[in-house]
């Protein structure tokens, strides 16, 4: 009798826990479905869909070999339930500019049969259902190593970060990145917790996946190096695999040797799965001539290469910088981290060091942490977005669920204290929805104040004419003064605009111009009455921008805007009053 009452309350418990994970998820997936539909396409998504639809269409990878072509096709499979159909095209795609394929990707968009916001819906749709499998692998791993209640904090954390919504709901590279370095990473824990053939040929099949969305992924290579080699520092005894030559597997003095056997045997089969992966990826298309990898492949890496060297400086804190920061990603972390989460990650971390000699696979999260802020701040300082390291939230997310595990237990007071937190960290994320991409926290006075520290992907991908064009019906504004960062289309959107110099905005009259057609400096706008509605990142004029808008926008740069659409397009209402004291 007691025994089917265990059994009972076993199923009981397993259904509860089910049904947690089920609504976190679902909160997760109404926030981004929510989110998305009330979003324009962003300045990448717009060439990565019509890059992905036409490789699948066509087998051809030359049409924008800025990455890897995996996460651009998976975006643009559910595209081909639409019946969208490819523009005409002129001339090799592999030699035409991002100029170029930016035209040919905006005709895909805004003049297929199919419209824009139904290519857009199906494409991000693919995340949001990866988004859910990466919060099963989040909990998954966390209650593997800190308990079921662990595993919910994790998951709780992951279903309401903003930054994790803000990618969760785009159509680009970023977030498949993190997902298949996740997954990856997990299978090779596994591996080295406890060694099986079928497992590391998963890690490998994975970590060529990864590669396959972004290049970004090789740095899996240094951090399960690493990794390994604590491992043999602490002598161990994890990743020793018997069936490898040379392996005894059951000698405790010879322990440290028979990590070292392993570590080379099992790198270098994840390394040949990487490369067969990319290989069927790109369909062996002219590999061994004479280098194992495809053609495709080797000039995608000699364009991306002149790409990130033409990255050009940054914009921070009402200040350019044209040699970049090395402080920038920890600072943007700061700033766009919701400080509950910094509080609660602190703790988690702190109890950590306090038993760091009892941590075994837990140093594999912190490893994959260490290095990818270390690479993104000291040695490629970006200023392209937090975006570039999110693949390290889903990990800090698994490793604040050691929050449970802390040293310094008191019941009332880790309860009331998580309470506090969470509840902090739940308005946080519900108040600035929809626009999560423009989140920052309260030590810089929230998002109404992100324009004045971070701008591109850290807050203005031109994601918000569609919120303009609401803006505009509901104050009644027949027409707007429009200086636009992005690619959506204002047409598509009904704004009847007076252009100012833009980035992706058509000009209407003759003797204004496309950016790619100014060859010199814009001169300054000298406002007249009307209302003004201007993106950040225009105001900002990060470097390459300042080359052709240095002083354009200067009227507006010290003035509070009147209002803020989706806190990434700013307005200002100009009075007769305040043009006659100018």
């Amino acid at each position: 009798m007691e025994k089917s009452k265990d059994s009972i309350d076993k199923i009981r418990s397993k259904w509860w826990t089910v049904l947690g994970v089920i609504l976190l998820l679902g909160f997760m997936v109404f926030q981004a479905i929510s989110s998305l539909r009330q979003k324009s396409v962003t300045t990448d998504e717009i060439m990565y869909i019509a890059a992905g639809y036409y490789h699948l269409e066509t087998g051809d990878f030359r049409l924008n070999m800025t990455n890897t072509p995996l996460m651009k096709m998976l975006t643009a499979l559910p595209v081909k339930l639409t019946g969208a159909e490819l523009p005409p095209m002129e001339g090799n795609p592999g030699k035409w500019n991002l100029i170029e394929q930016w035209k040919y990707s905006r005709e895909f968009h805004y003049g297929n049969s199919v419209s824009a916001d139904r290519i857009l819906f199906m494409a991000r749709m693919t995340v949001v259902f990866l988004a859910v499998v990466l919060g099963i692998y989040v909990f998954r791993w966390s209650r593997e190593l800190f308990g079921l209640r662990g595993a919910f904090l994790s998951l709780f954390l992951f279903s309401f970060s903003p930054n994790i919504l803000a990618h969760a709901r785009l159509a680009s590279q970023d977030f498949g990145l993190a997902a298949f370095m996740l997954f990856s990473t997990y299978y090779f824990w596994q591996y080295m917790k406890s060694p099986r053939l079928g497992t590391l040929i998963l890690c490998g099949i994975l970590a060529g996946c990864a590669f396959m969305i972004k290049t970004t992924a090789m740095f899996l290579a240094p951090i399960f190096g690493a990794f390994i080699l604590i491992c043999i520092v602490l002598n161990n005894g994890l990743g020793i695999d018997s069936r490898f030559p040379y392996v005894n597997g059951g000698e405790k003095s010879l322990e440290r040797r028979d990590q070292v056997i392993t570590a080379i045997f099992s790198l270098g089969i994840i390394g040949l799965l990487t490369l067969l992966v990319i290989n069927l990826g790109y369909g062996f298309q002219g590999s061994f001539r004479p280098l194992p990898l495809p053609e495709p492949f080797i000039t995608m890496l000699k364009t991306q290469k002149g790409t990130v060297s033409n990255l050009g400086g940054i914009y921070f804190a009402g200040k350019l910088h044209p040699d970049g920061l090395w402080y920038l990603t920890l600072v943007s972390f700061l700033i766009k981290v919701p400080i509950p989460f910094l509080i609660l990650l602190g703790v988690a971390l702190a109890g950590l060091a306090v038993r760091c000699r009892q941590l075994r696979c837990e140093w594999l999260l912190i490893v994959f942490v260490g290095v990818l802020i270390f690479t993104f701040s000291f040695l490629i300082k970006s200023g392209t977005g937090l975006r570039y390291s999110l693949g390290v939230f889903p990990f800090l997310h698994v490793l604040a669920g050691s929050f449970w595990k802390i040293p310094w237990q008191r019941r009332y007071v880790n309860t009331g204290l998580l309470f506090v937190l969470g509840l902090w960290y739940l308005v946080g994320s519900l108040g600035i929805h929809p626009h999560y991409l423009a989140y920052f926290n309260e030590s810089v006075g929230g998002a109404k104040n992100g324009y004045k520290y971070l701008t591109d992907a850290n807050l203005d991908w031109g994601q918000d004419l569609k919120g303009l064009s609401n803006y505009m019906h509901e104050k009644g504004l027949e027409q707007i003064n429009l200086g636009y960062f992005g690619s959506a289309d204002a047409d598509y959107y009904g704004i009847n605009y007076k252009y100012l110099p833009s980035v992706g905005l058509r000009p209407i009259e003759e003797d204004e111009l496309w950016w790619y057609e100014m060859k010199k400096p814009q001169p300054r706008i000298e406002p007249a009455p009307g209302t003004y509605a201007i993106s950040s990142s225009l105001i900002a004029r990060p470097v390459w921008m300042n080359k052709i808008f240095p002083d354009t926008y200067e009227a507006f740069r010290d003035r509070e805007p009147d209002a803020q659409i989706g806190h990434s397009i700013l307005i200002f209402n100009i009075t007769e009053t305040e043009v006659l004291k100018q």
